[in-house]
């Protein structure tokens, strides 16, 4: 199904609310800490946009989620390549294909700020998620993802 009204747009000081609204909703379904460091890594990603973009979801007007774009260097994927580090299609909107169109959309910004290879992050037991990431061309690699947090209270 293609969403014809649906518009991604660089969030405000107005859409403060609404994004961290989002993201406490985001990390609470899938099982995340969330604490003040997630509203400090949120500045500091809307205020420098060298680090990534967020861009929030509206559907006919109204909020109806956000995603983050978090970006980095890769010498396997040879040159700048990004985490969809966060995308979230509040429940009242979900259906309607907007996840499908957000990913190609983000798929776009990413290719013109200089991206070559987008990575994503899925929970195992979100099967739904798994599906819509493949139909829209992310593929598993064999790899496993493993993470050190050098900062201990980062969640918090």
């Amino acid at each position: 199904m293609a969403v014809t009204d649906l518009t991604f747009e660089t969030p405000t000081d107005a859409d403060w609310e609404t994004l961290v609204c989002f993201m406490r909703a985001f990390c609470e379904e899938d099982g995340h800490p969330y604490g003040p460091g997630n509203e400090r890594a949120l500045k500091v990603l809307l205020d420098t946009p060298l680090h990534g973009r967020v861009v929030l979801l509206r559907h006919r007007g109204a909020a109806a989620g956000y995603a983050a774009l978090c970006y980095g260097f890769s010498l396997e994927f040879n040159g700048r390549d990004a985490f969809l580090d966060e995308i979230y299609v509040d429940p009242a909107f979900r259906g309607l294909g907007i996840g499908s169109r957000a990913l190609e959309r983000l798929k776009e910004i990413a290719i013109a700020d200089g991206i070559v290879a987008l990575h994503l992050e899925v929970m195992e037991e979100n099967a739904g998620a798994a599906r819509l990431y493949e139909r829209t061309g992310f593929h598993r690699r064999p790899t496993r993802l493993m993470t050190c947090r050098l900062e201990p209270d980062a969640a918090a």
